[in-house]
């Protein structure tokens, strides 16, 4: 028998695209979440998806998904993840080419690993806020 996956409440609203887990932890402590109708303040509540009623503020999910909620249009989470990773291909980018052409030119042998290494620094750091949930604007 397949076992059904169950996630935190938080996960499930920020799985749909509303918010972040961060945004969503807090609306459900803030009562402002129900789940099939009954108001839940743990984010840790188990959903299985597609079998219960989520509720943001008396209206479900799919409806507050495509009208906004504060401020969050639908897929500008996704198009945010996506602009930052095209960010850091580029800056990839700019260094393999910036690495390869110090070299060629100049004899630079040391300068691509060096780029490199202030490259990477960058992506920790990015990284990090992407997994916290930080961003420039917190």
């Amino acid at each position: 028998m397949k076992q059904v996956p169950r996630h935190g409440l938080a996960r499930a609203l920020s799985k749909h695209g509303l918010c972040s887990r961060r945004e969503a932890a807090e609306w459900i402590k803030a009562g402002r979440v129900a789940v099939d109708g009954r108001a839940v303040r743990d984010p840790e509540f188990p959903v299985v998806r597609g079998r219960q009623q989520l509720s943001v503020d008396g209206r479900p999910i799919e409806d507050v998904h495509h009208a906004g909620l504060a401020g969050v249009d639908e897929g500008i989470l996704h198009l945010a993840a996506d602009a930052e990773q095209t960010q850091a291909c580029w800056y990839l980018s700019v260094v393999v080419l910036a690495g390869i052409g110090l070299n060629a030119v100049f004899g630079w042998w040391w300068a691509d690993p060096v780029a490199a290494l202030g490259v990477s620094v960058l992506l920790v750091r990015e990284g990090r806020e992407a997994l916290i949930g930080e961003t420039d604007d917190d």
